[in-house]
């Protein structure tokens, strides 16, 4: 493979620029369960509640919630633990309206196995098939940050000028003793 030039990389540049801002835009496009949604998120486990047996040797122990999923801790003998998350992020067949479903190995057999199992058809059960929200659009821009930012620019152009210039400088100079040295 052919070292990159300067030519290259000036072509690559916009491409790599292209590409960040579609990852960028595809990200924030991404479903989310928005803050203050535990009410709803405990409805889907119903008639499960925190600290109740889902099975007589399994308890429903924490339900954490985030932006891109639902954390769900079943104790009893061990530890097992069920994840909800939004099916186009998962690569999970089990499957619900709104979810698809990830469990650990403790959850994938024994009693942990049968606690989940009640959970997952509880979660289908309740589960409406619109529980995702759509990311929210990011906050236009107002005047403080951009004078932040230019305020910014001004206090590092100094630093990047004599930065420029003293690489310049050291160029010239090593070109200047190669031509004479050869």
């Amino acid at each position: 493979m052919a070292p990159l030039t300067r030519r290259g990389f000036c072509r690559l540049l916009p491409q790599c620029a292209a590409l960040a801002l579609l990852a960028q835009r595809a990200l924030a496009a991404a479903p989310v369960i928005a803050a203050g949604r535990e009410k709803e998120v405990m409805a889907l486990f119903a008639p499960f509640a925190l600290g109740a047996a889902v099975t007589p040797e399994m308890k429903l122990w924490n339900v954490r919630v985030a932006p891109e999923h639902i954390t769900v801790e079943l104790t009893g003998a061990a530890t097992a633990t069920l994840r909800l998350e939004h099916p186009e992020r998962s690569q999970s067949s089990e499957r619900s309206k709104s979810f698809a479903f990830q469990r650990d190995a403790a959850a994938a057999s024994g009693a942990g196995k049968i606690a989940a199992d009640a959970l997952v058809a509880s979660v289908r059960g309740n589960d409406a098939g619109d529980f995702w929200d759509d990311a929210p659009e990011p906050a236009p821009m107002t005047e403080a940050p951009q004078a932040a930012s230019q305020q910014g620019f001004e206090a590092m152009w100094l630093p990047a000028v004599v930065t420029v210039v003293a690489g310049a400088g050291a160029l010239w100079l090593a070109r200047r003793s190669a031509d004479s040295g050869a």
